[in-house]
């Protein structure tokens, strides 16, 4: 069950702000959902048949057992004339409510998991991982079923120095490699202010990788902050684009090995190190040697070999 409702100080104001916020309840049978869902998750559901409707990116889930009869109130003509008849106290704080159109079957393709009854899909955690494996959040999902529904487009013509970094993201997630050939694209690129420009290059490598391509590891500091980079493959000085095939996620050890030449990919998308033994921290980088990258599931966002054979043709 899902409202925008007056909180009225029932709910703390630092996760609902100080007016209104959506918040969807759960009964008492669903408290196992409820306690899987965290930040990284949402709540799809539906107004119409075979079509989901709404997405509701989940803010914070708490425990009330009196809020959901206290906010669920339905008037008539002002006068209070019904509410929720069972109760629910297990609370899903939303974030603004996303209106989409998205076909059940293909939603449930996405999440590989057996359809429920009814309008609402509760996903649960066996479900939810191999998704965010493949899509890392449901915007990118949103994102990846407009690039497959409009292949002929080229998003990045379309932008200009008033896009913002979100709208340039996703017009990068949109590129294909046909689209790499044609000098139109890094025009059109370069035409948008390079701060601008660097922080969506930025944004759009951490949505697709998960670690760093060498070794796989997130490191994170107390303050939130992580050492993940996103490197060029084809420097900015030798003419790279800041298009997603010419990037890699890299953690701050390995970016600064690959820039010094400790390791180059090859057009297989592998590691290789230089022979040199007599340097130290050798044998740190030749345990890579050989060894395939850590890459995202969307193929077309690989490295391009175009700016691999760049890159190595001028080492």
């Amino acid at each position: 069950m899902q409202h925008r409702i007056e909180t009225d100080g029932l709910i703390d104001d630092e996760i609902t702000g100080p007016d209104t916020a959506p918040i969807w309840g759960f009964e008492r049978p669903d408290k196992a959902v409820h306690d899987t869902l965290s930040t990284n998750d949402g709540i799809v559901f539906s107004n119409k048949p075979g079509v989901y409707t709404h997405y509701l990116p989940v803010a914070a889930t708490i425990e009330n057992s009196n809020a959901m009869s206290e906010l669920w109130v339905e008037y008539e003509d002002g006068t209070k004339s019904g509410g929720i008849t069972s109760p629910r106290p297990y609370l899903v704080i939303g974030s603004d409510i996303q209106r989409i159109t998205v076909p059940k079957d293909e939603l449930e393709d996405a999440f590989a998991a057996v359809p429920e009854d009814g309008s609402t899909r509760l996903i649960t955690g066996d479900a939810i991982e191999p998704f965010h494996n493949k899509y890392g959040t449901f915007e990118a999902f949103l994102r990846d079923r407009d690039q497959t529904d409009d292949h002929d487009t080229n998003h990045v013509e379309q932008l200009d120095d008033s896009s913002t970094i979100p709208e340039i993201v996703a017009a990068l997630q949109q590129v294909v490699p046909d689209d790499l050939s044609d000098i139109a694209t890094e025009q059109a690129l370069e035409s948008i202010d390079r701060s601008k420009r660097k922080a969506a290059f930025r944004d759009g490598i951490y949505e697709l990788y998960d670690g760093c391509a060498v070794c796989q590891t997130p490191f994170q500091a107390p303050d939130g902050s992580h050492n993940l980079e996103a490197a060029h493959i084809l420097p900015k000085n030798q003419g790279g684009p800041d298009v997603l095939q010419n990037g890699i996620a890299l953690c701050s050890r390995h970016h600064w090995a690959f820039d010094h030449g400790w390791f180059s990919i090859t057009t297989d998308l592998r590691i290789h190190v230089p022979d040199r033994p007599d340097l130290d921290g050798y044998e740190a980088f030749t345990a890579y040697d050989g060894t395939s990258l850590h890459l995202p599931e969307t193929e077309s966002l690989h490295p391009h070999q175009t700016y691999i054979q760049q890159r190595n043709s001028t080492e």
